[in-house]
């Protein structure tokens, strides 16, 4: 086999090297922009929330009525994630963009109560996302349904969503849960509160925001590398003859 032989095997093999390393990439997460914010809940003495008790001895008792406080907390997001497109075969100028193998870092004490995106649909012209969660709404990705086409339906309370752009590289993406946070719950009458689990309760409802970038597969660069590194051999023995 002559050098052209060669060199075309080898051009065809970082060729493929690199369709691969578009078709599915690893993507980090920055922890200094991504986050998740839940309510984690902690006692405090409600005022206006207690008994007093009167001792045969004529002594007044205080007892505290104790209210369960949330707090919005921001906890810190980084960690990776495996990302494809994926153009949509019925729909010219759409995409989705799959996210596969989470592997987030987050406090273990919400993590596995957080439920995050794993597909998203987006203009690959402007990289904006499109997600709508109407009843009757559709996917962008898949042909709009035909002119026979009819749904009725009722939502039943506030569903999840989330928003932002996925340039090709970089996702900027913000959600929320939906729903709605349980926000009070009191313990009247005691003179301390039940003791709380320092993790925060299952978050009934939890806001996001995830910036992710993408890197190279790992195992793809030495590869390239092993590639180009034989192109130059072959060269060289050509030269030599």
């Amino acid at each position: 086999m002559g050098i052209k032989g060669h060199i075309g095997i080898v051009v065809g093999f970082l060729m493929l090297l690199c369709n691969t390393a578009l078709a599915g990439l690893i993507y980090n997460v920055d922890p200094t922009q991504s986050y998740v914010k839940a309510y984690v809940p902690s006692w405090v003495i409600n005022p206006n929330y207690g008994s007093i008790t009167l001792t045969s001895d004529g002594e007044f008792i205080s007892t505290p009525g104790w209210q369960l406080e949330w707090n919005l907390t921001a906890f810190s997001l980084s960690g990776s994630f495996d990302g494809s497109v994926e153009p949509s075969p019925w729909v010219p100028g759409i995409a989705r963009f799959g996210i596969s193998r989470q592997d987030y870092k987050l406090d273990a004490s919400i993590s596995a109560a957080v439920n995050l995106p794993s597909s998203l649909t987006f203009y690959q012209s402007s990289g904006d996302i499109v997600y709508s969660n109407s009843p009757c709404s559709w996917d962008l990705f898949y042909p709009a349904p035909g002119p026979g086409w009819h749904c009725s339906g009722i939502s039943t309370g506030d569903g999840p969503q989330f928003w932002g752009i996925f340039d090709g590289k970089t996702l900027d993406i913000q959600g929320d849960s939906g729903g709605f946070p349980l926000l009070y719950l009191g313990n009247c009458c005691v003179e301390t509160p039940p003791p709380l689990d320092p993790a925060p309760f299952t978050p009934q409802y939890f806001t996001y925001r995830i910036v992710a970038t993408s890197i190279p597969e790992p195992g793809t660069l030495p590869l390239i590398f092993l590639g180009i590194a034989a192109l130059y051999q072959a060269s060289r023995r050509k030269i030599r003859n």
